[in-house]
């Protein structure tokens, strides 16, 4: 057994046990916050298990899948039960109802964003095609300026997010323009 099935093992069994104390504590309380909770540690406790099988069978292609779908929506629980949690913590509603669904949507938009961006990346450095750095490094400012928009830290103009995000749709355009260009018959 290696370190990584150890490693990955012991991972799966603290989300089991989270998870089970976490069940528990939702059938007491009737907590929205302990049952997203355990909702995400579930989850996550499956993507973990389907990781240590596959360290010992050969499942394919669909485990990383799953392994990473699972993950991300434990994930994205977790941050809805945190954000359930200090809602119910801050004395005025300064949070709207709506900001839950605004996080998760941007969350797993930004997650792909990024997966596109890194993909781009690892294409354009395999095959050499200048043009799809170009994109991928488009992707990485949409994806910068819409993290910064999420998160705006204290400081931040409001306008650079906007900026970063422009700078990365133009530099998307830096590939079309070749297919946009007339042809010499046409145009005349």
């Amino acid at each position: 057994m290696s370190y990584m099935s150890i490693l990955l093992a012991f991972q799966g069994l603290i989300s089991l046990i989270i998870a089970m104390y976490s069940i528990t504590g939702y059938l007491k309380l009737q907590s929205d916050t302990l049952k997203y909770f355990s909702l995400a540690f579930s989850l996550l406790f499956l993507g973990f298990l389907i990781a240590v099988v596959a360290q010992f069978i050969e499942l394919g292609a669909w485990a990383s899948y799953s392994i990473n779908a699972l993950h991300m929506f434990g994930y994205i629980f977790l941050a809805i039960s945190h954000i359930i949690s200090v809602r119910k913590e801050i004395a005025e509603e300064s949070l709207p109802a709506m900001l839950v669904a605004t996080v998760v949507m941007k969350s797993v938009g930004l997650y792909f964003l990024l997966y596109a961006a890194v993909e781009t990346t690892i294409f354009s450095m395999k095959k050499g095609y200048k043009i799809a750095l170009t994109s991928s490094v488009a992707l990485y400012l949409i994806f910068l300026g819409e993290f910064i928009d999420l998160v705006m830290p204290a400081g931040i103009p409001q306008t650079l997010p906007g900026l970063i995000r422009f700078a990365g749709f133009a530099l998307l355009l830096l590939p079309l323009l070749p297919i946009l260009k007339p042809s010499r018959g046409e145009g005349r």
